[in-house]
C-alpha cells in the first residue's frame, strides 16, 4: 500500500473503549464533531494522480464517538481499499483520539486540538510495505469552507523521516437526500398510475409514458418500447377474469433527482395487492422521467422496475418454462456511447466471474445506486454497495463466481454527462448451464471516455 494514500492520512480510526466511569464528551466539542457525520466524496492530489474516495460518518449508538467506513482506490493496482474507524474523547489528554485500520493492515492514531477557530492534531500511520515497515507522519489542519465543503490539510509530512511535499484533501458532501421539486413530481406521478391501475384505465397508463417509452418489467422477456407495444401489454391485465383485475397497484418514492434540467431520476418500492387488500407481490423500481418545461409534469422515458426473488429463492426455484435465448448485439445509432457501455459490462462481468466484489463496485460512481431483485433493498453509495456485492456475488451465494451476459438493446444520451441504457441478461454456472436471466436498464455517467453506474435497476424474469 502507498504510504501517501488518502485513507491513511485522513480519517482511518479504529474503536475506543469509553469508561462508563469516564468523563463525557464536552458540548463544544461534540458539535464540532457533528460537522463530520454524513457521507463524503473526498479528492486528494498527490503529483499527478488525483484520488477519489467515499466516506460515510456516523455518531455511535453512545453518541460519544464518531465512527466512520470508506472505499478507496490503490495507487498501485487501481482496486479497491476499505478503511473503517471511529473517533472519540480521551479524558486523559482532554482530546480528541483518533485510532484506525484499513484493509490492507495499515494502521493510524492521530489526536485532534480543537479550539473555537482551529482545528489541529498530529498523525501518523503504519504500514508494512514489500516487507519494510513504513511510518508515515504529519500535523493536520482541518478547514470548514462551508457546511457541504471542508478540507485537511498535512504539512510537515514525513515518510521514513524523509519530508514531504503538503497535500490537500477536500471533502464535498453527498447529496443523498431528495430534490423537493423532483420528489413531489414523482410523487405526483405515482398517485396518478395508481388511479389509473385502480379505475382500469389503459388510457390514462399509457400517457404516463413518452411516445417512445420504454418498460422494463419482471414480467415480460424483451422490453417493450413506444405506445402502441406499451398499451398492447398492458391490455391483458385489464380483461375480466385475469388475474389482476381488482388488483390495486401501490408505490413508495424513496428518492428522486434532477438527472438534467429535463429528465428525473426516481426509485422506490411497489407492491401489489388483491381485491381483499392481502399483498400479492412486491418489488423495488428505479425510472427516468422528462419533465416539461413549466416543470408541473413529467411522462416515464425508462420504466425498470422488478419483482423481489431472494437469493434463497434463486437459488431453490425452477426457471419458467420459456425458450429463451440472447439476441444477437443490435447496432446502436450512437457507437461510441454503445462501446462505452459494452466495456463496463465487460469489468463488471469479469467482477461477477471471479466474485471480485470490490472490481464490480468500482463500475459505480461514488454516490451510486444498486437495486436488484435479488436484494432486500436499493443500497447507496460505493461502500453499501460493496457490502451488498458481497452477499450476492460471494460465498455461497448462487451468483458467486458466475458468467454474466448482457446484451444492449438500448442505449442514449440525456446530455453530455448522462446517459442511459437497457437490455437482458443472463447467468450461468461453471458447468454452462443458466441459472437465471432477465432485463436491465440503467443510468450512467460519462467521464473521460467512459461509463460509471449512477443506478442499476435490474431482476430476474418473473412472468
Amino acid at each position: 500500500m502507498n504510504p501517501t494514500r488518502l485513507l491513511m492520512t485522513t480519517l482511518l480510526t479504529a474503536s475506543l473503549a469509553v469508561s462508563c466511569f469516564a468523563e463525557p464528551m464536552p458540548d463544544r466539542l461534540h458539535a464540532k464533531l457533528d460537522q463530520l457525520v454524513g457521507t463524503w466524496k473526498v479528492e486528494t492530489k498527490i503529483g499527478d494522480e488525483v484520488v477519489t474516495e467515499t466516506v460515510t460518518l456516523k455518531w455511535g449508538t453512545d453518541n460519544n464517538t464518531v465512527a466512520y467506513q470508506g472505499v478507496g482506490e490503490s495507487f498501485s493496482t487501481g482496486r479497491a481499499l476499505t478503511f473503517s474507524g471511529v473517533l472519540g474523547w480521551s479524558s486523559v489528554e482532554k482530546k480528541i483520539a483518533e485510532h484506525g485500520f484499513d484493509s490492507k493492515g495499515g494502521t493510524m492514531t492521530a489526536s485532534h486540538k480543537i479550539e473555537e477557530e482551529t482545528w489541529i492534531g498530529s498523525f501518523e500511520s503504519s504500514v508494512v510495505s514489500d516487507g519494510e515497515k513504513v511510518i508515515a507522519k504529519s500535523l493536520r489542519a482541518f478547514e470548514w469552507q462551508t457546511a457541504d465543503q471542508w478540507s485537511i490539510t498535512q504539512t510537515k509530512r514525513t515518510i521514513n523521516g524523509q519530508p514531504q511535499e503538503d497535500i490537500r484533501s477536500v471533502f464535498r458532501r453527498i447529496q443523498t437526500d431528495s430534490d423537493p421539486i423532483a420528489k413531489r413530481l414523482i410523487e405526483a406521478e405515482i398517485r396518478s398510475i395508481e388511479n389509473h391501475w385502480r379505475q382500469k384505465n389503459l388510457s390514462g397508463l399509457v400517457s404516463e409514458f413518452t411516445e417512445d417509452g420504454i418498460r422494463a418489467t419482471n414480467i415480460s422477456l424483451l422490453p417493450i418500447q413506444g405506445s402502441d407495444a406499451i398499451r398492447a401489454s398492458l391490455e391483458p391485465g385489464f380483461a375480466t377474469g385475469n388475474p389482476s383485475d381488482g388488483t390495486e397497484i401501490h408505490a413508495e418514492v424513496l428518492a428522486a433527482r434532477f438527472l438534467t434540467d429535463q429528465h428525473i431520476l426516481a426509485d422506490g418500492t411497489w407492491w401489489l395487492v388483491d381485491k381483499d387488500g392481502e399483498t400479492m407481490r412486491t418489488g423495488k423500481w428505479g425510472n427516468v422521467w422528462k419533465v416539461n418545461a413549466q416543470r408541473n409534469d413529467c411522462k416515464m422515458l425508462l420504466e425498470s422496475a422488478y419483482a423481489d426473488l431472494p437469493l434463497e429463492s434463486v437459488a431453490n426455484r425452477e426457471l419458467p418454462d420459456v425458450s429463451f435465448q440472447l439476441p444477437e448485439q443490435p447496432k446502436l445509432r450512437d457507437a461510441k456511447l454503445l462501446q462505452m457501455v459494452e466495456r463496463s459490462i465487460e469489468r463488471y462481468a469479469r467482477g461477477a466471474l471471479n466474485s471480485d466484489s470490490s472490481l464490480m463496485t468500482q463500475e459505480f460512481t461514488v454516490d451510486g445506486v444498486r437495486s436488484v431483485s435479488e436484494m432486500p433493498q436499493a443500497y447507496r453509495g460505493r461502500l453499501a454497495i460493496l457490502e451488498s456485492l458481497k452477499v450476492a456475488n460471494e460465498g455461497t451465494s448462487p451468483y458467486a463466481k458466475t458468467e454474466l451476459k448482457a446484451v444492449i438493446l438500448n442505449a442514449q444520451r440525456l446530455s453530455d454527462t448522462v446517459a442511459i441504457a437497457n437490455g437482458v441478461w443472463q447467468v450461468s454456472d461453471s458447468k454452462g448451464s443458466v441459472i437465471d436471466f432477465g432485463q436491465w436498464g440503467n443510468v450512467l455517467q460519462i467521464q473521460d471516455g467512459e461509463v460509471k453506474l449512477i443506478f442499476e435497476s435490474a431482476g430476474s424474469y418473473q412472468p
